[in-house]
This record gives structure tokens, C-alpha cells and sequence, in this order.
């Protein structure tokens, strides 16, 4: 029998809103800068990688920081596209930590019980943006989807005696692919970096 939850009842307070900062915009609170997630730093991907990395605050510091709906993000978190763009969903990691999120995105804390890349995979599987397709308003243009729809979503869940082995399956999944990725920027930094130096004939 299929089992599911009114994607509402598995957060943690309510969705954080996005805001619109400048590059270099420094927190009155924090005093460092606070750089910021925008759509295209999340993939394309069902995963849900985000890739940006940012600064401080992190660990205590970001505890105590950060105050009811505060956009910055959390290791864990979801960040999913609301707005201006086709909605899709991301899973922060501690390089994300700290980073404010662009006004057509949200952030959602979900309760322990729940993974975050289980729910992220659903939400960008097929089902998934059916759901947010259902649940959009506006024009193809501009449509976005209210807080209220996305709250509504249901997520479909495993089975209660197989969940936490299947909520390892995609968290490791996702690690596996974020290395991955990490790997692939590496590699790339360093292939750039002989381009700029044969460029500048000091190879």
C-alpha cells in the first residue's frame, strides 16, 4: 500500500524565503560576507548538488546567527526553485553553509525522520514536478508556485522496514556523485590554470 505525507508535515518551521543581496553585501550581525545560492548553482540533475561553496559563518557560528527565517542555509537543508525558472530541488552540504539564498528560491529544514535525498530525488523525479506543475500559477513565463501548493505536495515514502536502508541508498549515492564532482572541478582548476600560464609563456 502506497504510503505518503503532505510534504508540510515534514518540516521543520516554515520554509525560508529567499532575499536579494549585492555581491559583496556584508551581515550587520556577522560582519563577514554572506555569498549567496542562485538557480544555476543547483544541478540540472535528480541528485540535487549545489555548486557553490561559501565563506563563514559555520558550526557555532552559524548557530548562533541565524534566526527564524533567516535565509541562510544549513548542511541538510533543502533549497528548491519557486520561481523563474522549472522547479527543482537541491540538498545544501556543509560547503553551502552560511550562504543566503536568491529571492525565487526557499529553503526547507526537514524533520530527522525524514532524508533530504530521498526527498530531493522525489521532488525532481517525473512525480515529483508533476506535483509542482499541478500546483504553479502565473503564466509559462513567470510561473511560480506558492508556498501553500508546495506545502500541499505529497511525498510518496518507502515502506516503514525499509526506509532507513533505502534513505542510506540515496545518501550515499549522493556522496558518491558529489566527490565526484569535487574530483572533476579539481582537475578542471588545474587545466586551467596551464592554460593561463602557457598564455603567459611561465610553464
Amino acid at each position: 500500500m502506497k504510503e505518503s505525507q503532505p510534504f508540510e508535515k515534514m518540516w521543520v518551521g516554515r520554509p525560508r524565503k529567499g532575499i536579494r543581496v549585492r555581491p559583496d553585501e556584508y551581515s550587520r550581525e556577522e560582519e563577514v560576507p554572506r555569498r549567496q545560492i542562485r538557480i544555476g548553482d543547483l544541478s540540472s540533475d535528480p541528485i540535487g548538488l549545489i555548486t557553490t561553496d561559501c565563506p563563514e559563518p559555520r558550526g557555532e557560528r552559524l548557530e548562533e546567527t541565524r534566526k527564524p527565517g533567516d535565509p541562510a542555509v544549513a548542511a541538510g537543508d533543502l533549497v528548491i526553485i519557486v520561481a523563474g525558472s522549472t522547479p527543482r530541488c537541491a540538498v545544501a552540504d556543509e560547503r553551502a553553509e552560511g550562504c543566503t539564498i536568491s529571492p525565487n528560491l526557499v529553503a526547507v529544514t526537514l524533520r530527522p525522520e525524514y532524508s533530504p535525498y530521498y526527498t530531493c530525488w522525489y521532488l525532481n523525479s517525473p512525480n515529483g514536478q508533476h506535483q509542482f506543475a499541478q500546483r504553479s500559477v502565473g503564466s509559462v513565463v513567470t510561473r511560480s508556485i506558492p508556498l501553500k501548493g508546495l506545502g500541499e505536495m505529497e511525498i510518496a515514502l518507502p515502506p516503514p522496514e525499509a526506509r532507513g536502508e533505502i534513505y542510506a541508498l540515496y545518501q550515499s549515492f549522493y556522496e558518491h556523485e558529489r566527490k565526484l564532482a569535487e574530483e572533476r572541478d579539481a582537475r578542471t582548476r588545474i587545466l586551467n590554470e596551464i592554460v593561463r600560464r602557457a598564455e603567459e609563456g611561465v610553464l
